[in-house]
């Protein structure tokens, strides 16, 4: 994994939780489910990266 897509991995995850607590402030439930899809696709790619890792080495 590259250093930029390591970034954009962990930028998804922030601005997804951003995402989610303007949802829950503004009382938008899809912008929150929007934002807590983010912080889930950001937690999934980095276990699979990791998975991936343990079974290089």
């Amino acid at each position: 994994m590259t250093f930029e897509n390591n970034i954009a991995r962990r930028m998804r995850g922030v601005r997804g939780a951003l995402q989610k607590y303007q949802g829950r402030v503004s009382g938008d439930r899809r912008l929150e489910a929007r934002g807590r899809r983010g912080q889930v696709r950001s937690d999934l790619t980095t276990a699979f990266y990791k998975l991936r890792a343990a079974f290089r080495r």
